[in-house]
């Protein structure tokens, strides 16, 4: 086992910097940097919100990956369509200097669709590739290690960001910077590639091989995941009220420069870190259960902070904010994935996150389509408190705050005992 697990210690170590990589690149392609982009294109919050979803939307395509993971190896997939999905991310960045002045945000949507589909129908191949060379009494250890790398590195990288972008913002170049970001972002897509191409993969075993409509209805009739897949599409329904209109709110509301929104970033990665590495003892001492369920009370605190935020306090209470939000979302992701893995058969567990991301996707996107409407027409009547105007992100932070409460019952009463009773059945699998 030893001989074993040392013959794929490469191949997990290029996982976690090709992770790092592909963090880097949403980085660029998400909340105030995206923002920023869209704007300088005239592009409203509300498309610049529904835009920001896409990346949900595309998880329909995931189910795409469970017939796929039956056919060929995982490489053979990940490989292209990852190197296919970042090069068209590259090519957004380019829509400025094309000075195209019709159907920009068309263009973009074809791009992000493109993107977004196509690293979605990998997604799944790609974790559980790399994932089934860590021993199962190590994987949330792992899981720590890569998150903790690309919470290092990432913080570097916002920082340096943060300062490049200003630079050109103050000298009128925005145009040049955005020319520079997509080429940076082909650069890290080719050394992505590279990484994968190097990594070996574990052959697979004969009884893995199965058909999809087999795995999904095995998913669908088991009681334990049939909840986990309610509580995570209900949780993101509650959170998508907000999250994809924090990137417009930072830069327009509260008035943040990218320079600040670095500083929020490179703070909340430093945080992150130091999560991650208790992350690591306290996952020995408790169950994922536990540690899901202290998430919930972290997650509610940070939304009712976002809902008190306004211009006047923001630089304090948003920083407040994203530490909270880092916390709760390590928590989440790191015991929600083990649970994943703790009450589902080896051999079904591409379909299992296949499953979980399409309905969280659909979820998550509609959620954003709804809302976007009202956002623009909240924005519109300007609403005043007090003497204050209230934005509407604080409205829907609000929402959010109370859907979350609701939630976190759900999970006590009705979710938690399942889940224990149910996670040592398949723990052993390897």
């Amino acid at each position: 086992m030893i001989a074993e697990k040392d013959s794929f210690k490469a191949s997990r170590t290029a996982y976690i910097i090709s992770v790092a990589l592909t963090y880097f690149i949403q980085i660029l392609n998400g909340g105030a940097y995206f923002a920023k982009l869209t704007t300088s294109l005239g592009i409203s919050d509300g498309l610049t919100a529904v835009l920001t979803t896409f990346n949900m939307l595309s998880f329909v395509f995931q189910l795409v990956s469970i017939p796929l993971a039956a056919k060929s190896t995982a490489k053979s997939w990940v490989v292209p369509f990852s190197f296919l999905s970042t090069a068209s991310l590259a090519f957004i960045y380019l829509v400025p200097t094309l000075r195209i002045n019709k159907h920009v945000a068309l263009i973009i949507v074809g791009a992000l669709l493109l993107s977004k589909a196509t690293i979605s129908i990998v997604t799944p191949l790609k974790m559980n590739w790399f994932f089934s060379m860590v021993d199962n009494s190590e994987r949330s250890v792992f899981q720590a290690v890569v998150s903790l790398v690309s919470s290092i590195t990432g913080t570097v990288f916002t920082l340096g960001l943060g300062a490049f972008y200003d630079y050109f913002d103050k000298n009128q170049r925005l145009e040049q910077a955005f020319l520079f970001v997509s080429v940076g972002i082909f650069v890290m897509a080719l050394l992505d590639m590279l990484l994968m191409l190097l990594s070996k993969e574990k052959p697979k075993k004969n009884e893995e091989k199965s058909k999809i409509r087999e795995h999904v209805n095995f998913l669908f009739h088991d009681k334990p995941f049939r909840k986990m897949l309610i509580l995570y599409g209900l949780w993101h329904c509650a959170t998508f009220v907000i999250i994809p209109f924090t990137g417009t709110y930072q830069i327009k509301e509260l008035g943040f420069s990218l320079g600040y929104v670095s500083v929020i970033t490179s703070v909340t990665n430093v945080f992150q870190i130091l999560v991650l590495f208790a992350l690591t003892k306290v996952s020995k001492r408790y169950s994922n259960t536990q540690i899901f369920g202290a998430a919930w009370p972290v997650a509610i605190a940070a939304f009712f902070i976002l809902a008190v935020s306004n211009r006047d306090n923001g630089h304090i209470t948003y920083l407040l904010y994203m530490l909270l939000h880092a916390l709760y979302a390590q928590m989440h992701t790191v015991s929600y994935n083990n649970m994943i893995y703790d009450i589902v058969p080896m051999d079904k567990r591409v379909a299992a996150f296949s499953v979980v991301n399409v309905v969280v996707g659909i979820a998550s996107f509609l959620t954003t389509l709804l809302v976007s409407p009202l956002y623009d027409y909240v924005q519109q009547q300007r609403i005043f408190l007090f003497g204050k105007e209230i934005y509407a992100q604080q409205i829907a932070s609000l929402v959010c705050t109370l859907s979350v409460i609701l939630l976190s019952v759900y999970y006590f009463k009705r979710c938690k005992k399942d889940f224990d009773q149910e996670r040592t059945i398949y723990s052993g699998d390897v």
